[in-house]
């Protein structure tokens, strides 16, 4: 029974080894590190100040990576080499989608993003004429 109780508690730890920040499962395959590359960046705001706990999404061809920024508005994650867009979303700020970026091997790929605040919309009540 112990051995049992030893085999679980091992599977667990390496389990959670494996789970990223994110929660995103990593690969374990020590070959399929070789064949990784980062994306890491920053997201400001027009006055080049820092924005911190934005939302990140970074997609690619069969890959899709959900975190956020730090509370120093940076963010890094280890993505399979290939093509990504990568999505940002803040309270605030205008959606942002980057340009297709290519990550190679070994590779890492440093991107800022700076993003617009949004428009405020405001609505304003028309009467129409009344009848008495």
């Amino acid at each position: 029974m112990n051995r049992v109780r030893l085999v679980s508690l091992i599977t667990f730890i390496a389990a959670f080894h494996l789970l990223g920040v994110s929660g995103t499962l990593q690969s374990a395959n020590p070959s399929a590190k070789k064949k990784a590359g980062q994306i890491t960046g920053v997201v400001l705001d027009v006055n080049d100040a820092r924005i911190v706990h934005v939302r990140i999404k970074v997609a690619g061809q069969g890959f899709k990576w959900l975190g956020e920024t730090g509370a120093n508005g940076e963010f890094t994650v280890e993505v399979p080499f290939g093509e990504y867009r990568v999505y940002v979303y803040a309270p605030g700020f205008r959606k942002f989608e980057s340009s297709s970026l290519k990550v190679k091997s070994g590779e890492k790929q440093k991107v800022n993003f700076h993003l617009e605040e949004a428009r405020a919309q405001v609505l304003i009540p028309v009467e129409t004429d009344k009848k008495p």
